[in-house]
């Protein structure tokens, strides 16, 4: 498997998977677009399994229904690989309104995780 263009399987559409591969997309989970279109059967995850090639920077991961009830079925669990990320900022004075915005953001994107 190609680091730099993660090959679909051999079969139907795999043709058009390598055409694609140069418009790939790292995002979070789960998607908007994916959570709330109508794909049908027109979409599918294609499974990245993690190896020794990929831990010099990205993490195992999976897709869960939960992330995509509309597209994984209960049970099921989809092989992918994460990139680490960071929220960090400026160490703005207390009480500026710098601080307030940026103390609002951490407090509101923290909100419901538990890490």
């Amino acid at each position: 498997m190609s680091r730099r263009c993660l090959s679909a399987s051999r079969g139907a559409g795999a043709d058009e998977a390598w055409r694609d591969c140069r418009r790939r997309l790292v995002t979070s989970k789960p998607v908007d677009a994916f959570c709330k279109g109508k794909m049908g059967g027109r979409f599918q995850f294609l499974a990245v399994e993690y190896g020794s090639k990929f831990e010099d920077y990205y993490l195992a991961s999976y897709l869960e229904p939960a992330d995509y009830p509309n597209l994984i079925a209960k049970g099921e669990r989809i092989a992918t690989i994460a990139v680490p990320t960071i929220l960090a900022s400026f160490n703005w004075r207390p009480g500026s309104p710098r601080y307030r915005r940026v103390r609002a953001l951490s407090t509101n994107f923290s909100v419901g995780r538990t890490s």
